[in-house]
């Protein structure tokens, strides 16, 4: 949700400035009992913490296996039926 910092009217996010006013709105809390966004930054600031850049997971050399396994049956089983096709409806 935004909020408008002069009159506190909340908009959803869709919204850029106040319809009453015509201030700029704010991310903030919907409610009071809503934290407040968090704002995270890349290089750390003086006195703040780096934000945690997390790694994207890489698969395993097993599953990156089976899955080359199942690539290479499911070409095979295409070729097979496809030429199989063929050869039946083919010749006439």
């Amino acid at each position: 949700m935004k909020k408008c910092p002069q009159c506190g009217r909340e908009y959803d996010l869709t919204m850029s400035f106040c319809l009453d006013d015509g201030s700029e709105l704010l991310y903030g809390p919907a409610s009071m009992d809503e934290p407040q966004t968090a704002i995270l930054y890349d290089e750390a600031r003086a006195g703040e913490q780096r934000t945690k850049i997390y790694d994207t997971p890489t698969a395993e050399p097993s599953a990156r296996r089976r899955s080359l396994a199942a690539g290479a049956i499911g070409i095979v089983l295409v070729t097979v039926l496809g030429v199989g096709s063929y050869i039946y409806f083919g010749r006439g």
